[in-house]
């Protein structure tokens, strides 16, 4: 029998309790995040392992503190991610960075992910809630249907072959004219305006 309320690591030691009571919500729960329709602002402030990294990479701006240290560390203890991080890693650093870090489970800077591509901007601690409010005002004002759709292409255009992700995005395309949306930005630039969508 399974035990609620208990802690992570104890919870980690009922083998029978695990997947159920832990695995298998945190999956859903990345899954879900990974499919929000709005861009998603993440904001490291120290460290960020494990658990932290599979929330992270759900992100899809990334603002981080100078200092702050990120990893995935499973490997450390002998467990395994259970989210798709592997694949996301390989995604957004190449096939042998994301190797290193799975691999080794060592801790790399801000600055070093950043050269990788990872994150989006560093900032001194004491700057960082405001560059993340900032970030994510810098998303206000457009589309939500277009930001939305383009959520949609980055995610599924990942497993697609290039032609592939071709005709899906001619076909987004073509179904997002149909919308109207296109012709608010197009007759607002011809004004000189700025487009208000809704």
């Amino acid at each position: 029998m399974c035990r609620r309320g208990s802690d992570l690591c104890s919870l980690l030691l009922e083998r029978d309790c695990v997947a159920a009571e832990f695995l298998q919500p945190f999956s859903h729960f990345i899954s879900a995040m990974r499919e929000l329709s709005k861009p998603v602002v993440g904001a490291i402030n120290g460290t960020c392992v494990g658990g932290g990294l599979e929330i992270l990479l759900c992100c899809d701006v990334i603002i981080s503190a100078d200092g702050s240290m990120i990893g995935d560390g499973h490997v450390r203890y002998g467990l395994l991610p259970a989210t798709g991080v592997a694949r996301k890693l390989v995604q957004a650093m190449g096939h042998f960075r994301a190797s290193q870090m799975l691999l080794m489970g060592q801790l790399y800077s801000a600055n070093e992910l950043q050269d990788f591509g990872l994150i989006f901007k560093i900032v001194p601690r004491a700057e960082l809630e405001d560059a993340a409010a900032e970030a994510a005002a810098s998303f206000s004002g457009l589309s939500g249907k277009a930001l939305s759709q383009l959520k949609t292409m980055l995610r599924i255009e990942a497993d697609m072959t290039a032609r592939e992700a071709s005709e899906f995005e001619l076909a987004t395309a073509v179904d997002h004219f149909a919308s109207g949306i296109p012709e608010i930005g197009i007759k607002s630039f011809l004004s000189k305006a700025t487009p208000i969508f809704d």
